[in-house]
Order: structure tokens, then C-alpha cells, then sequence
């Protein structure tokens, strides 16, 4: 119950207090806490609702209950809540409602968050952290395997870390060190290029191999078993863009070692990958339809019918973009053209990060390290040691670029088989959409298509609910 006034809770005689809906210091999101008027705060475990530490001046019950009720405005509002609350009768209150300030929480420790494409994708599907999996395991050390490789926490991928980052040196080293970490630089990052460039040349050929075929006339068995060969491209494809990555962390850590700390925003514009031509062209295609949008006065959201021409335009952006998804690690999004939301979402995201500001950014983080370089000693040594690290970040970016296409063309493929299984998961009343699917492991889908009973559909509706409440924080980049 939402009251729009402040009650004197006091005048009253009833309880009150106050409520968050995430610990604030550290910015946990399966920790509710509920204090009283005085005393210490009860902190609540959000998944199991039972109180994982006791406070002061309240009851168990009562308790319980303002931690479900404020977890819930959390999750109508759409982001972390604190909220005043009494107790009127039987009835509990909510005086007042206020975005929650969290404290950002950065701890080292075992685990960092996944960054393939993108610093952070955000919220990613269960079947995408599967993926993640498999093809991330293949990087560790050799020996036994312990447990998971990459683990959903905060609705995103967590690598467990297996060194410490060699980024954050604040000074340049010695001009003979520099040299050395720009020869060892690019001597460790030919052979990365070289598995990525070789991958995406080869990958043509079996992704039209695992494209052919209707999914529809498999069996059970032998649509689990093209899943299974599909997810393991995307496991290719992924491990392939970890290698990227490393060679842009090699590339910077000898950028440093030859002028020092750079710019904050130097670091995600120089490792940003460069969109091929196709991707382009088709952002090129998005921006005139958005443009005929505005020309036309019509909101891109609108439901209503839209003027001839601009439906005609609408539907043949829509033909061109049919097998043509956004860029990404995650399995969860549709081709842009497969659907009136996917095509609306992609619209609305055309002013933010098109090809062109990427490039700008590049651009300007590249004029920034000369700026640098020329800043210290020796500078212009310092510069002919930089010149070249700059030409091999780019070269990587390409590679990064087209290994991503690679990536959101087998995650199309992923995804449609995982939803034809979806599909006759929902026909035998297990699953009440296809797309439910998607929120699975891929040994749980297993399962469900051969019949092995399983509250799946329970399954699906928390982990989509825990999406919608982590998709609100700025996760951590690194965990214990």
C-alpha cells in the first residue's frame, strides 16, 4: 500500500522504519535490510526471505514482511529502492519511496567480470554463461578442472581470475625496459592474431554446414545433438574473442610501460572492435529509416499504423536485417529484422554507439597517447616505440571486429535451435514460451526434451525475475 503523505508514526504508536532493497555498501543485491526506528539493521537473504542476521527492536514476521515488500517496489520501479514504512493495523505502509544511493564496490579477488566486446554487456542468459563456459575453460591453466569457469553473478558472466592484471603502471619504465615490453608485446600477440584471423576464415564454411537443415523435421535427439554442435561454435567463437582480448591487454601494457597512466578513456576506445563494412552498411540503413521516422514526426515506439511510404521502408529494412543480430556475447537477443521490437530496440539505439562515434573516440585516444608520449622524457624515442603499438592495437581491433560477426552469426543459430526445443517445450506444457529457453542450461533443455521432470517453468520465471533486478546495478568488476 502506497500512501502519498508522511504519517507521524509516533502520534500513532505503530512501528516504523526504514527499508533497502540492496545492502548500500556494497551494493549486494541479494541482501534486504529493514531497520527499525533505533538499532542495529536486520539483513535479510532476498532469494531464501529469511533474515541471515538478526537487528534490533522488531519482529521475525514483521520483518520478513517489509523485506518482501520492498524488494517488490524494487522491481516495479526498476531500480535499487530505500523506503520509509509503519505498520497501521494490519497493514504495512510505504510513506515514502526514493532511488537507493549504492556505494560502488570494486574488490579484487578471485573473480572479473567478462569482457569480450564490450566492458560490460550487462545482464546475459544462462544458455550464454554455458557457452562462456566451455569455450573460456579451454584458456586456464592445464590441471584439473574445479568447478566452473564463468559463473552468472549480478545476471553477468564472472571469469575466476588466474593472474593479476599487468594494467595501472602510473610511470613510464626505462627506455631499454619499454623497448623490450614493445618487442615482447608483439611477439606474443602474432600468435593470437594469427588463431583469430585463421578461425574467421574458416568459420564460413561450417557455419553454412550447421546452418542447413529444417530444425522443424529433426527428432528430439537430433535437434539436441545440432544444439550441442551449435553451442560449441559459440564456444569457438568465444574463446577466439578472449584471445583478442588478451592481445589488446598485451598491447597496452606495453603502451604503458613506454609513457605511463593514459587517459581513462583511452583504454575502452583503443580496444573497441572496428565494425566490418557489412555492419556498416546496415547501421547506414538504420539511420535513414530513423531519420524518415523524425522527418515524418512519428515516435520510433509507436504501436499505431504507420504512413505508406514509412511502412515500406520499415518492412524492407526489416527483409535486409532478417539474419543480421546487434553485437554481443549474449544468446539472448533476436535478428534485428525477425521482429517489430527487435527492429524498434535497434532504432532507438542508433545515436549512441555507431561505427563512426567509435571511430572518432579511436581517433582521439590515439592523439591523446601521442600527446602523452611527447610529454615525457626522451619523447621522441618514447614516440617511435608508441607509433607502432598503436598500428598493432588496430590490427587487433579488426580482427576483434570481424571475430564478433563470426560470434553474433553462430549465437543466431544457437539460438534458433534452442528455441525450436523451447518450441516443443511449450507444446508439452513445460515452458510457457520458446524463448523460455534461452533461460535454461543447456543440460536442463537436455533434460526437459527427454522428459526428466523438473519444475522448469519455475526455473525460468525466477531467473528472469533475478534479471530484471540485477539489470539495475553497476556490478562490480572484479569479486571475491
Amino acid at each position: 500500500m502506497l500512501a502519498g503523505l508522511p504519517i507521524d508514526a509516533s502520534a500513532t504508536g505503530e512501528r516504523s522504519g526504514r527499508a533497502v532493497s540492496s545492502d548500500p555498501s556494497g551494493g549486494d543485491p541479494d541482501e534486504v535490510q529493514v531497520l527499525g526506528r533505533d538499532g542495529a539493521p536486520w539483513r535479510i537473504d532476498r532469494r531464501s526471505t529469511r533474515v541471515s542476521e538478526p537487528g534490533d527492536g522488531l519482529e521475525v514476521v514483521l520483518v520478513e514482511r517489509v523485506a518482501d515488500l520492498v524488494d517488490r517496489a524494487q522491481l516495479v520501479l526498476g531500480f535499487p529502492v530505500e523506503m520509509e514504512w509503519v505498520e497501521q493495523g494490519d497493514e504495512i505502509v510505504i510513506v515514502q519511496v526514493e532511488p537507493l544511493k549504492l556505494e560502488r564496490h570494486h574488490a579484487d579477488g578471485p573473480f572479473r567480470r567478462v569482457a569480450l566486446t564490450a566492458a560490460d554487456e550487462g545482464v546475459v542468459a544462462p544458455l550464454t554463461i554455458d557457452a562462456l563456459d566451455q569455450g573460456l575453460s579451454a584458456a586456464e591453466e592445464e590441471g584439473p578442472r574445479v568447478g566452473q569457469t564463468v559463473r552468472r553473478i549480478y545476471g553477468r558472466p564472472y571469469r575466476r581470475r588466474t593472474q593479476p592484471s599487468i594494467l595501472g603502471r602510473l610511470e613510464p619504465t626505462p627506455l631499454v625496459q619499454a623497448a623490450k615490453a614493445c618487442a615482447v608485446a608483439t611477439r606474443d600477440v602474432a600468435p593470437l592474431l594469427t588463431s583469430a584471423l585463421r578461425f574467421d576464415k574458416e568459420s564460413g564454411d561450417r557455419f553454412r554446414k550447421l546452418a542447413t537443415g529444417d530444425l522443424q523435421s529433426l527428432d528430439d535427439e537430433a535437434l539436441l545433438q545440432v544444439l550441442r554442435e551449435r553451442q560449441q561454435f559459440v564456444a569457438e567463437a568465444f574463446l577466439q574473442l578472449d584471445y583478442s582480448r588478451e592481445a589488446t591487454r598485451q598491447a597496452l601494457h606495453a603502451l604503458e610501460a613506454t609513457i605511463g597512466e593514459l587517459p581513462k578513456s583511452v583504454y575502452p576506445a583503443l580496444a573497441a572492435p572496428r565494425s566490418v563494412r557489412a555492419r556498416r552498411k546496415y547501421f547506414a540503413k538504420l539511420r535513414e529509416l530513423a531519420d524518415s521516422f523524425e522527418r515524418a514526426g512519428v515516435p520510433i515506439g509507436t504501436t499505431e499504423p504507420l504512413p505508406a511510404s514509412l511502412a515500406r521502408q520499415w518492412r524492407e529494412v526489416a527483409r535486409e536485417l532478417t539474419d543480421v543480430r546487434p553485437l554481443g556475447i549474449n544468446v539472448l537477443p533476436e535478428p534485428i529484422g525477425n521482429s517489430d521490437r527487435a527492429l524498434r530496440g535497434a532504432l532507438k539505439m542508433v545515436g549512441t554507439e555507431s561505427p563512426d562515434t567509435v571511430e572518432r573516440r579511436r581517433k582521439e585516444a590515439r592523439e591523446s597517447v601521442i600527446r602523452v608520449a611527447r610529454s615525457r622524457s626522451l619523447r621522441r624515442m618514447r614516440e617511435v616505440l608508441v607509433r607502432p603499438l598503436l598500428t598493432l592495437l588496430d590490427r587487433i581491433a579488426t580482427a576483434k571486429g570481424r571475430l564478433s560477426e563470426g560470434t553474433a552469426r553462430s549465437l543466431v543459430l544457437l539460438r534458433s535451435a534452442a528455441v525450436e526445443a523451447g518450441r516443443r517445450l511449450v507444446d508439452m506444457a513445460i515452458l510457457d514460451e520458446p524463448e523460455d529457453a534461452l533461460y535454461l542450461w543447456l543440460a536442463e533443455l537436455e533434460d526437459a526434451v527427454r522428459g526428466e521432470p523438473g519444475a522448469y517453468a519455475a526455473r525460468v520465471r525466477l531467473r528472469r525475475e533475478d534479471d530484471a533486478r540485477w539489470a539495475s546495478f553497476d556490478a562490480p568488476r572484479n569479486l571475491r
